[in-house]
């Protein structure tokens, strides 16, 4: 809790800090600067240690860009929309992002990705209209079933997938999920 009578504790060395931020884990200059900054050093200082840090290659954009998407797409199972969306929050511009993604996707199949995370985060199959309790009407029934459809999907679409892998994923096609210009 805070203390107004109780003397701010003094930072560190921005060196000291700095490099401990750095030994954790790959970091972009702008999230870097965002830490520094939050933690109260002076932002001359912050510029100052950042030049340093990237002529001697601690900090690295692109090396960012590339360890941060492969780490998404494989470990939090994120699709490439919400990879693109972390990666432009920290300051990683659309160039380099797209390239990232391009050469995450020469090793990585998106497709199987969405399938496989559809198929852990709901074991079950999407009810079929024979599956469902027996005193729901036909519209009822019908009524669940989309709903799971489309529940299944923004799951997907959320984790960023695209709207083509997350319906690959749930083995339909468009017009069986979205509504038809009838």
């Amino acid at each position: 809790m805070f203390n107004p009578n109780k003397p701010a504790k003094p930072l560190k060395p921005i060196t000291d800090y700095a490099l401990a931020i750095v030994a954790k884990r790959e970091h972009s200059t702008t999230e870097f600067r965002r830490k520094l900054t939050t933690k109260g050093y002076p932002k001359a200082e912050v510029a100052d240690l950042i030049a340093q840090f990237v002529s001697k290659n601690y900090l690295n954009d692109e090396r960012y860009a590339q360890t941060r998407a492969r780490t998404r797409a494989e470990t939090s199972k994120w699709g490439q929309g919400r990879i693109k969306q972390e990666l432009s929050q920290n300051g990683i511009d659309k160039t380099m992002t797209t390239t990232t993604l391009e050469n995450l996707s020469e090793h990585h199949d998106w497709f199987a990705a969405a399938t496989n995370l559809l198929k852990r985060r709901f074991p079950k199959p999407i009810p079929t209209y024979g599956s469902l309790d027996p005193s729901l009407n036909k519209q009822d029934a019908l009524k669940d079933i989309q709903k799971e459809k489309a529940r299944r999907l923004n799951f997907l679409l959320r984790r960023g997938f695209s709207m083509s892998q997350a319906l690959h994923a749930l083995g339909l096609q468009a017009d069986e999920v979205l509504p038809t210009d009838d």
